[in-house]
């Protein structure tokens, strides 16, 4: 299970979101889905805070913009 994502891994404990991690990982997020994640998706990953699930969300969309600069 701590396998399937090291990268979100670190990207959650640079956010000082690593609480997170073990739902993330119990549910195979990576890079790839990461980017798909909506409010709805993190409420059922566990993430109840609405401020760390708009932080995660503000995030998201930075990380989506860095690797697709014309979208975000």
């Amino acid at each position: 299970m701590d396998s399937a994502a090291p990268a979100v891994q670190r990207w959650l404990t640079a956010l000082d979101r690593a609480q997170y991690i073990p739902q993330f990982a119990a549910h195979d997020i990576d890079l790839a889905i990461l980017p798909l994640l909506t409010d709805g998706d993190l409420r059922e990953l566990g993430v109840a805070s609405m401020g760390h699930r708009k932080r995660l969300l503000k995030a998201i969309a930075r990380f989506v913009s860095v690797l697709e600069p014309g979208r975000g």
